[in-house]
């Protein structure tokens, strides 16, 4: 995978591969270890696919854990794939753009300033930001077609016919730091 790749889900329908994906590990997990009680983790990003997974694939599951998660208006997330979809159309789908990187992740940090960091947001813990901030694999933006793809994850994850599906008998446990921004 090339740099150019990061933050970049598919070409087309990025969150169902992203969907798929999860699925198929779920599969060779299984395979692997036949009879083993599987439960589902997602944080932050994670936590709304893996409301989304749940939504389709939760049979089965012996739960999940929905962490650092979040609401957004179905106006909000409409204009954000606007905008995605304008920034797109002139620049493409693999741009960067910190307007929309500012749309998305901006205000997170306010709480919390004056900040060391950019990423103080994530936790109290400055051992635990610093050693997010020195990894690479956390210092891109995502692309235009990240961002898009996001947002119509989640925006397909709030939908009421969509949460009605979740099996009733799946036990589903909803956790966030007390200054969580995103939630």
């Amino acid at each position: 995978v090339s740099e150019e790749d990061y933050g970049y889900f598919a070409e087309k329908d990025g969150n169902r591969c992203v969907i798929g994906d999860i699925q198929s590990l779920r599969e060779m997990t299984e395979k692997k270890y036949p009879g083993v009680p599987y439960f589902i983790l997602g944080h932050s990003m994670g936590s709304f696919l893996t409301a989304q997974y749940i939504e389709e694939y939760g049979e089965g599951l012996s739960g999940a854990v929905i962490s650092g998660t979040g609401y957004q208006s179905a106006g909000t997330l409409r204009t954000g794939k606007a905008i995605c979809k304008t920034i797109a159309a002139i620049k493409g789908w693999r741009y960067r753009s910190p307007f929309v990187n500012n749309m998305a992740l901006g205000s997170y940090n306010k709480k919390f300033e004056p900040a060391r960091t950019a990423n103080d947001w994530l936790t109290r813990d400055t051992a635990i930001v610093d050693a997010y901030c020195a990894n690479p694999w956390n210092n891109f933006m995502f692309t235009l077609n990240a961002y898009y793809n996001l947002f119509t994850g989640i925006e397909t994850a709030e939908k009421e016919e969509n949460i009605s599906r979740i099996p009733k008998e799946l036990p589903v446990l909803i956790v966030s730091g007390g200054d969580d921004p995103v939630g």
